[in-house]
């Protein structure tokens, strides 16, 4: 039985009035049952079937509810008529139901389209904005490294060689920023190593590279700040 048809509607000043109170107690009872019954299939109720179920087999009671006319049998089922008309009720209620319910579907499916494009479409905006954040985090002045590199230790150097530039580049895809060059050129700067051997292994090539960057730049940073590169 559907939730949503749980009940059916049973006046009482019907009943107490009605012509059912001509009939016998046991054909009364009987109606009550065939009520039940004929709900909950529906209205789909063979006589046979109240016969043996809610007679055992003595079709007197029913006999006599059909007589009184409280119920009809067409086509060898039973017609409980103002049950017949709930029904009825019913089922044009549930095919406006039906129909609400396809329209929510409908504009529910709408909206999600709606909503999944526009979530794609953001999702599309934030992979080109980081694009556009790692290219501006890897965009990087070789002219102003190379004076502050000149500048740090002395040199006199012109260009930066395209291995050079590859591997800073390649150390700030990885995560690392150009405070954390500007760090490792100063930290290696005063590694007593380099210091004894006048910085003569120290350029930007060798700071690049993958080892040499993460232990120099992890090395505990002086108080010298950097120019911006």
């Amino acid at each position: 039985m559907a939730k949503e048809l749980p009940y059916f509607k049973f006046e009482t000043s019907e009943w107490d009035n009605g012509t059912i109170q001509m009939c016998s107690k046991e054909s009364k009872g009987l109606f009550i049952d065939l009520c039940s019954m004929y709900w909950a299939r529906l209205g789909e109720v063979k006589s046979k079937l109240a016969v043996q179920k809610l007679c055992n087999g003595d079709a007197n009671a029913l006999q006599e509810l059909i007589e009184e006319e409280i119920i009809e049998i067409i086509d060898d089922k039973i017609a409980i008529h103002f049950l017949d008309v709930q029904l009825k009720d019913f089922n044009a209620v549930s095919d406006k139901r039906k129909k609400a319910a396809e329209k929510r579907w409908l504009i529910s499916n709408d909206s999600q389209l709606v909503n999944a494009n526009a979530m794609q479409m953001q999702s599309k905006c934030n992979a080109i904005r980081e694009e556009k954040s790692k290219e501006k985090n890897i965009n990087i002045d070789f002219d102003l490294l190379l004076e502050f590199f000149n500048k740090t230790y002395g040199r006199s150097l012109r260009i930066v060689s395209d291995k050079t530039k590859k591997q800073i580049k390649e150390r700030l895809k990885e995560g690392y920023s150009k405070e954390d060059l500007k760090q490792a050129l100063l930290n290696a700067k005063n590694d007593p190593y380099h210091i004894e051997n006048n910085f003569k292994y120290i350029t930007l090539e060798f700071i690049s590279r993958s080892d040499k960057f993460e232990r120099y730049s992890q090395i505990h940073q002086t108080n010298v700040k950097p120019r911006m590169i």
